[in-house]
């Protein structure tokens, strides 16, 4: 009885450590600052890109960015191919069937049944009409199988995530661009009055130094500041084709498909930046964290299943099926044959194969906890380098609005003392050329703003569900 008690107990303690190794172990968390944030409000990405994003020609070039974006197609096709492991991994657990037939045409020779001669009716030739159907079994006592099917689950959630990644992306670069597009449309707005207000300077001059008011090199610096004007018009052209090809490329859209829907609107006035903390804990919405979360407890399991991979392996099988030497008697009673068994495999001697693939794996997981880390602080750094842009830049807008007014104001006083002979040219041509510039400077703090909200909006990598199609989880 002892040595059967023994054997019990010892048994017991084989399932239950088996049992264990399928638990993923507990990972420490990755320590943060207790605020990386500013410390006024909260953000809510999914009403910020509603509210400040929300265009009908932004929507547009989205959704066709979306419907045909080589990339995205292979990241969802990288899930797809994840989604089918998983199938595969479920079914492993599964009993599996098959049905069999068969005929068989064999002689026997009678030496070998020791039969000399051979007695009448004994048949040489015979053949063997046999079905059967058959179903196996692998109870997976040390869970084995669902250590396998949990970490494909696993790598299709970082798949799914990589997949999000990728939109969050594509979505950001389109509206970045969009927002050059629109920088560039204002930019040119700027130059062409710039240029109607240097011809009519030039007019001006002209008049007064045919007048004998001014000397003549005031009309030939207000030709030149006309010239100038003029100038500026063609690199800013330039870089708005440059942006519309760009956004062609992400679209698939023809380029005067995408010029007409950009059109030639101003950058959007969002007002001020809302003020805004962001939480540590809205991090883990970021696609990259989620990825490389999945993939660490996948890790995890994958050497559980390794570890598993130790201990014995049951099979169970079972066969009921029919035998006979005439077809017609195949379906009959007396052709029923039936069979149930029970084995076990056990690994004794491997001269160190698995215990090497276990350490492996523990080395995988290693990894893969290291790069989460990694990505858990990248993202706090791109979060606070971000937020810290945006907040800055919308400072940056703030002041050269009131620098262009003042500039303005002043271009308007020297204008009106030249009309008088109370200044020279040379103050009016200071003066505008100072306010062509802060108006220039104005356009481009705008759009440097808003392309730091796309920025922070990406770093944050959540609320991207409000602005686009989710991807299809085809019943994962």
């Amino acid at each position: 009885m002892r040595p059967s008690a023994n054997i019990v107990i010892t048994v017991a303690a084989a399932l239950l450590a088996g049992c264990a190794t399928t638990r993923p172990p507990v990972r420490p968390p990755v320590p943060l600052a207790e605020g990386f944030s500013l410390p006024a409000g909260r953000l809510d990405p999914a009403l910020w890109w509603q509210e400040r994003m929300n265009d009908p020609a932004l929507a547009a070039l989205v959704a066709a960015g979306l419907q045909d974006a080589p990339d995205l197609a292979a990241a969802i096709a990288r899930v797809e191919a994840a989604r089918a492991r998983v199938r595969g991994a479920r079914a492993a657990q599964a009993p599996d069937l098959a049905l069999n037939g068969a005929i068989t045409r064999s002689r026997t020779a009678p030496a070998t049944l020791g039969i000399d001669p051979v007695p009448p009716g004994f048949l040489r030739d015979r053949t063997l009409f046999s079905t059967d159907l058959s179903a196996s079994f692998d109870p997976d006592v040390f869970g084995r199988l669902r250590a396998t099917a949990r970490a494909a689950r696993l790598r299709l959630d970082a798949a799914d995530a990589d997949a999000r990644a990728v939109r969050l992306t594509l979505v950001t670069d389109i509206a970045r661009n969009w927002v050059a597009v629109r920088a560039a449309n204002a930019q040119l707005a700027v130059a062409r009055d710039n240029l109607v207000a240097a011809r009519e300077l030039e007019t001006l001059a002209a008049v007064r130094a045919r007048a004998g008011l001014v000397p003549g090199i005031d009309a030939v610096r207000a030709a030149s500041l006309a010239h100038e004007a003029q100038a500026a018009l063609a690199p800013l052209t330039e870089a708005r084709a440059a942006r519309l090809a760009a956004l062609t490329t992400l679209t698939g859209l023809p380029q005067d498909r995408v010029a007409a829907i950009v059109g030639d609107g101003p950058l959007p006035d969002f007002g001020p930046l809302p003020a805004t903390a962001i939480p540590a804990a809205l991090l883990v919405n970021r696609p990259d964290i989620i990825a490389a979360s999945r993939r660490l407890a996948a890790a995890d399991a994958e050497t559980a299943a390794q570890v598993a991979a130790r201990w014995p392996r049951f099979d169970i099988t079972a066969v009921v099926g029919a035998a006979s030497l005439a077809i017609g008697d195949l379906f009959g009673s007396a052709a029923g044959t039936a069979s149930l068994g029970a084995g076990l495999t056990m690994p004794i001697l491997d001269f160190g194969r698995n215990k090497a693939r276990v350490a492996e794996q523990k080395a995988l997981a290693a990894e893969a906890y290291a790069n989460y880390r990694a990505s858990v602080l990248s993202a706090v750094s791109d979060v606070e380098t971000n937020l810290a842009a945006a907040v800055a830049r919308a400072d940056q807008q703030a002041a050269f609005a009131a620098q262009q007014a003042a500039d303005g104001e002043a271009v308007t006083i020297a204008t009106i003392q030249y009309r008088r002979g109370l200044a020279d040219m040379l103050v009016v041509l200071d003066a505008t050329r100072t306010s062509n510039r802060s108006r220039n400077q104005l356009v481009a703090a705008q759009a440097a703003r808003l392309d730091a909200e796309l920025a922070l909006f990406r770093a944050i990598g959540t609320g991207l569900e409000a602005a686009v199609p989710a991807i299809a989880d085809g019943g994962k």
